[in-house]
């Protein structure tokens, strides 16, 4: 699974998160066993808590690098990634299909990309 988003330390262990920009957040689990979370959706649990109680936050922004490119990536199915670009001389050399106007997209095996994240602090006012 490719992590992507705000993600923060809370009692040792990592989680997705979302700020309610109160002074809390909801940590997010797809774990049924997590102590304190409640059932969301599906196998979605969340944990409201106090900012101050997490170590540390910082955002995840993952990028693929493809035969020795740069580009932007998302989970796809089956051990699959998507890569993704607007750049259309990119695009076309590399094969993309034409999704949108200026953006191109292909689906490949995650084994042929080495994935990289760019991970930076993120500040709860």
């Amino acid at each position: 699974m490719i992590r992507k988003g705000t993600y923060a330390k809370y009692n040792g262990k990592e989680y997705r998160f979302v700020d309610l920009d109160d002074g809390t957040v909801n940590l997010v689990s797809h774990n049924s066993e997590e102590n304190g979370f409640i059932h969301y959706d599906n196998d979605i649990y969340i944990k409201h808590v106090n900012v101050d109680t997490l170590e540390e936050t910082y955002i995840i922004n993952p990028y693929a690098k493809y035969k020795g490119e740069i580009f932007g990536v998302s989970n796809a199915e089956d051990g699959k990634v998507l890569l993704a670009t607007s750049d259309a001389e990119l695009g076309e050399s590399f094969q993309f299909n034409l999704v949108d106007k200026y953006f191109y997209s292909k689906k490949v095996d995650l084994i042929e990309v080495e994935i990289i994240e760019d991970i930076l602090p993120y500040s709860i006012d």
